[in-house]
C-alpha cells in the first residue's frame, strides 16, 4: 500500500513540471523547437541584408546611366523579402516616368545584373526552406518557398519543394498533372479521357477549351496547344507594353481581357455581336472594348499572320484600356488616327528580348515590305497624312508603320518620349490638325524627305 502511495506522490510532484516543459506545436501537431524560429527570424533578416548590400551597387548604377525609373525594379526585390524594408520604400518614393531615352544596352546590362541578384537571393530563400523542413517548420518553410518564387518564379528547388515539374508549353504543374497530360490525356468535366476524345468534343463551340492566364481568358475551339501558344503571346504583350510604355506613361492595369479564336469562318460569324457582324464578317480578327475576336480560317486570297493580328489588336485595346480608360467615340475620324493604327501595327513583329524586361520594338526585318514602298518614296506627304489622310488601305498602314518607327526610333530616340504622349493624347480624342507639331516640335513637312531616309538606312 505504502508503494502505491508513493508513487502516486511523486507524479503528483513532477507531472506538472514534465507537461510544462513540453515544447510547443504548430497547427500541424509536429513538434519543433521554439529557438529555431529565432534562428529562422535572423536567417531571414541575413538575406534581405546581403542583398540589400548587393543592390545598392545597382543604384550607383542607375545614377551612372541616368535609369531612374528602373530604381523602381530594385525597390521591388527589396520589398518583396520585407514590405517594410526603408531603404525599398525610400527608392520607390523617388521613381520617376523617363523624361528622356534610356539607352536599351544601359537598361540591358542593368536588368541582367538584377535578374543575377534575384536569382541569388530566390536560392538563399529556397536553401532556408530545406532548413527550415529539416527543423519542421512548416510556417516557415511555407513563407520561404513563397519569396524564392516571388523572386525568381522558375526557382527549380522551390518549385521541386511543392511538387511540381516543367511541361513545356504550359508552364509549372502538379507533378500528377503533368504526368497524365504526357501520357496523352486531357480533363474534360472533371474526369481524365483520352486526347483524341477530348480535342473532338471541344471542336464544338459550346464546349471550347477555356484557358486562364494571368490578364487573359482564352477561349478556342481549335486545339488546346495552339490555344496555349496564343495565350503566352498574349501575356507576353502585356509584359512588353508594361516594360515598355510604363516607363514614360501611366498605366492602369487590366484583367479579364476575353479572346474568342474560332476554327471556322462560320463559328466566327455566329459569334460576332449583331451589331458588328456585317462589318467584320470578312475580317480575320477585330477588338471590341476587351473582347478579341479571331479565326483561324484565313480570308480567301490572304496569308494572315495570326500572332500578328493578336498583337494588333491587343495593343488597340491597351491604349485605350491602359491609357484613358476606355474607346473614345468617333476615334477613326480624328486627324490623327493614323497613329492609332501606326502603334498597333508597329507591335505587330512582337519584340526581341535583350535582357530581363528590355525589348527592341518594331522589329524593321518582319516589315521589309512596309519599308521599302517608303523608301521608294511611295507615300502621302505628312502634312495631308497627320491630318486626316489615313485610309484602310494597305499603303496607308505601311506609312503609319514607317512614321511610327521613325519618330520611336530615330536620331537616338529623339521623339520618342513626346510620340507617347502623342499616342495617349490621340487615344482620348482630343487631337486636331496642329497636335502633331505641338505635341513633337517639328511640322510634318519638315519629315517627308527624313521619313524617306531613314527607311532607306533600313533597307540597307
Amino acid at each position: 500500500m505504502k508503494f502505491w502511495l508513493s508513487i502516486v506522490l511523486i507524479i503528483a510532484v513532477f507531472l506538472p513540471s514534465l507537461l510544462a516543459e513540453q515544447p510547443p506545436s504548430e497547427g500541424t501537431g509536429i513538434l519543433y523547437d521554439k529557438g529555431d524560429e529565432e534562428q529562422y527570424k535572423e536567417k531571414l533578416s541575413r538575406i534581405e541584408a546581403d542583398t540589400l548590400k548587393e543592390l545598392k551597387k545597382l543604384v550607383g548604377l542607375c545614377d551612372k546611366y541616368k535609369l531612374q525609373y528602373d530604381r523602381k525594379y530594385i525597390a521591388e526585390v527589396l520589398l518583396a523579402l520585407n514590405p517594410e524594408n526603408e531603404y525599398g520604400k525610400e527608392l520607390l518614393a523617388k521613381v520617376q516616368k523617363d523624361k528622356n531615352i534610356s539607352s536599351l544596352k544601359a537598361r540591358a546590362a542593368f536588368a541582367t545584373k538584377l535578374q543575377k541578384a534575384r536569382e541569388k537571393a530566390s536560392k538563399k530563400c529556397s536553401d532556408l526552406a530545406k532548413w527550415c523542413k529539416s527543423k519542421k517548420l512548416d510556417d516557415a518553410m511555407e513563407e520561404s518557398i513563397q519569396l524564392a518564387l516571388k523572386l525568381h518564379p522558375h526557382n527549380k528547388a522551390a518549385r521541386k519543394t511543392l511538387g511540381q515539374v516543367f511541361l513545356k508549353g504550359r508552364g509549372w504543374l502538379d507533378k500528377d498533372v503533368a504526368k497524365k497530360i504526357a501520357s496523352g490525356k486531357r480533363e474534360l468535366d472533371g474526369k481524365w479521357r483520352l486526347k483524341a476524345q477530348v480535342d473532338q468534343l471541344r471542336k464544338d463551340w459550346k464546349n471550347a477549351w477555356e484557358l486562364k492566364g494571368e490578364h487573359f481568358i482564352l477561349k478556342t475551339n481549335t486545339s488546346e496547344e495552339e490555344g496555349l501558344r496564343m495565350l503566352a503571346d498574349a501575356e507576353e504583350l502585356y509584359n512588353i507594353f508594361t516594360h515598355e510604355f510604363g516607363r514614360y506613361l501611366e498605366l492602369k492595369e487590366l484583367s479579364g481581357i476575353v479572346i474568342n479564336y474560332y476554327a471556322t469562318k462560320a463559328d466566327y460569324v455566329a459569334n460576332i455581336p449583331e451589331g458588328r457582324r456585317e462589318r467584320f464578317a470578312d475580317t480575320t480578327g477585330f477588338a471590341d472594348r476587351t473582347v478579341i475576336y479571331m479565326r483561324k480560317e484565313p480570308v480567301p486570297g490572304t496569308v494572315s499572320d495570326l500572332h500578328g493580328i493578336l498583337r494588333h489588336e491587343i495593343t488597340h485595346i491597351f491604349c485605350f484600356n491602359r491609357l484613358v480608360g476606355g474607346t473614345s467615340a468617333g476615334i477613326s475620324n480624328r486627324p490623327n488616327y493614323w497613329l492609332v493604327e501606326g502603334i498597333a501595327v508597329f507591335m505587330e513583329p512582337g519584340a526581341k528580348k535583350l535582357a530581363p524586361g528590355v525589348y527592341e520594338l518594331g522589329l524593321p526585318s518582319k516589315r521589309k515590305r512596309d519599308i521599302s514602298r517608303i523608301a521608294a518614296g511611295n507615300f502621302m506627304p505628312l502634312s495631308k497624312f497627320t491630318t486626316g489622310g489615313f485610309s484602310a488601305g494597305a499603303e496607308s498602314y505601311a506609312q503609319a508603320y514607317a512614321l511610327t518607327h521613325y519618330l520611336f526610333t530615330a536620331e537616338s530616340g529623339k521623339y520618342r518620349v513626346r510620340l507617347f504622349r502623342l499616342i495617349q493624347f490621340v487615344h482620348s480624342g482630343k487631337d486636331d490638325n496642329d497636335s502633331f507639331e505641338k505635341e513633337l516640335g517639328i511640322k510634318p513637312s519638315e519629315l517627308d524627305n527624313k521619313l524617306r531616309e531613314h527607311c532607306s538606312k533600313l533597307m540597307r
